[in-house]
């Protein structure tokens, strides 16, 4: 699998004042709500790693790039990504679903994982998932 390449403007790396601070992976195929996502994660401190609208390019990321945490929409352009969510979870790695699909519809597997059904606010995506990294 091809290595993710930094200098594309897809990865992101937002500085941050904290040595420490937590990369957070993007899977997200809409402009705005993957732009308000990437500013609310790196005014928290964290590094946004995306957004990837495209399912290889985002298990591209986590197959190659340290992740501590991630947002994903489950519809990426009409293509269902439950194999990143699926990679994500065999990687212990926490994360949330954002998504407009009903959440009792997710496979069984994805139903303990915490769903933010849009529309809601991306403060409210962030806010979850940190919580969930804690």
């Amino acid at each position: 699998m091809d290595r993710v390449n930094t200098s594309d403007p897809a990865f992101f790396d937002w500085p941050s004042d904290s040595p420490a601070a937590l990369t957070v992976l993007v899977v997200e195929d809409e402009p705005m709500i993957a732009i308000e996502l990437l500013t609310l994660i790196s005014e928290r401190g964290g590094k946004a790693l995306g957004p990837f609208g495209a399912i290889d390019a985002a298990k591209a990321a986590i197959a190659n790039v340290h992740i501590d945490g991630a947002i994903v929409d489950l519809d990426l352009n009409g293509e269902m990504s439950f194999d990143v969510a699926n990679l994500l979870e065999d990687a212990h790695v926490p994360f949330v679903i954002y998504t407009g699909i009903d959440p009792r519809l997710l496979p069984p597997r994805h139903r303990r994982i915490p769903c933010l059904q849009k529309p809601c606010t991306g403060t409210d995506v962030v806010d979850r998932l940190f919580a969930v990294m804690q």
